[in-house]
């Protein structure tokens, strides 16, 4: 490409984002369309085109583009995740789980773990497949490394009663200066040199451990033991509630990851529970996933309607109108 032909491309181009900011989405096609004319074998304006026709309500316009910028440049990560929205507003849920494993591969082997595990979580989210759920374990697995087993954006608690844990390393040693309390090794009468016996250590050992708030996490580990525990007895039901105790935990502590995935453990001991159905929409509305949460509410009125449950029809319709009070598509679908 001459220096001329890539200066019109990225004016072309440049004017379709600013159309875009405008709200200008047909200038914006018409833009993009004279980038892609100019430089066919780039995959950049088609995903752009995609993503304003997703803008316009136009999904399968869109997934023709987004599936022309990925014969053109098969790693294009915008052109990945346009095309799972595309197919989720179209209603194909599981190939659009295979676009985002497809995108989670590519984060993956540049290191953006984080970024990786959300998209397997909201691949899994669409779609549960078993080797999906080992692709995100090692996901998971693979940011815990990364982060030094830190906590990171609440994904470190995902899979708690699966995933072991990694050995101790050096975050020990930071947790105890960050807590004050001092390690297996430490002199917990604080250096003083008092010898064993010493009525002073007695007194500062007797002296009971400042409390502060709860751990959300500690608290959702207890609970997610306390589950295993009644599963290994044989009482699914304790189990069940110990799950549901594990979520709330985690949901309070904003650890929206280990919350899914202990409601995703309860929903499997009991598939019926609605106001179980109704936890998860409310994480992925926590976690940002609007199409997704829409996705559940959708197929939740679709099984309500097959059972003819008005009840368990009117409930989602409820929870609906709160949390999507702007959506057409919901709206028609509860009448």
């Amino acid at each position: 490409m001459t220096e001329s032909l890539y200066d019109r491309y990225k004016e072309a181009l440049r004017a379709g984002h600013v159309a875009v900011l405008r709200g200008r989405f047909e200038d914006a096609l018409v833009a993009y369309g004279e980038a892609a004319r100019i430089a066919p074998d780039r995959s950049l304006p088609r995903t752009s085109i995609g993503g304003v026709c997703l803008e316009l309500g136009r999904p399968d316009d869109a997934l023709v583009e987004f599936d022309a910028a990925l014969l053109i440049g098969p790693g294009d990560e915008g052109a990945l995740l346009g095309r799972a929205e595309a197919l989720i507003r179209t209603g194909r849920p599981a190939l659009a789980a295979e676009s985002l494993d497809a995108l989670a591969e590519i984060q993956g082997a540049d290191g953006r773990h984080v970024e990786a595990v959300d998209t397997l979580q909201r691949a899994l989210a669409l779609e549960e497949r078993g080797g999906r759920r080992r692709r995100y374990q090692r996901a998971v697995r693979s940011l815990r490394i990364a982060s030094g087993d830190r906590a990171i954006d609440g994904a470190p608690g995902i899979e708690l009663g699966v995933l072991e844990r990694l050995p101790a390393g050096p975050t020990d040693a930071d947790a105890s200066a960050a807590t004050g309390h001092a390690g297996p090794g430490d002199d917990e009468a604080g250096g003083s040199g008092a010898e064993p016996g010493d009525a002073g250590t007695a007194q500062v050992e007797a002296e009971p451990e400042p409390s502060g708030p709860p751990d959300p996490r500690a608290a959702g580990e207890r609970h997610i033991a306390a589950a295993g525990a009644a599963l290994d007895a044989g009482d699914a039901p304790a189990a069940r509630a110990e799950f549901l105790e594990a979520a709330a935990a985690f949901a309070d502590g904003g650890l929206t990851y280990a919350a899914i995935d202990a409601c995703r453990e309860a929903l499997a001991l009991d598939g019926d529970d609605i106001e179980l159905q109704l936890r998860y929409v409310s994480l992925y509305r926590t976690r940002g996933w609007r199409d997704l949460a829409l996705v559940k509410l959708g197929h939740l009125l679709r099984l309500a309607d097959l059972d003819g449950d008005l009840a368990a029809r009117e409930r989602v319709c409820a929870e609906g109108r709160e949390a999507f009070p702007d959506d057409e598509g919901l709206a028609a679908l509860c009448g």
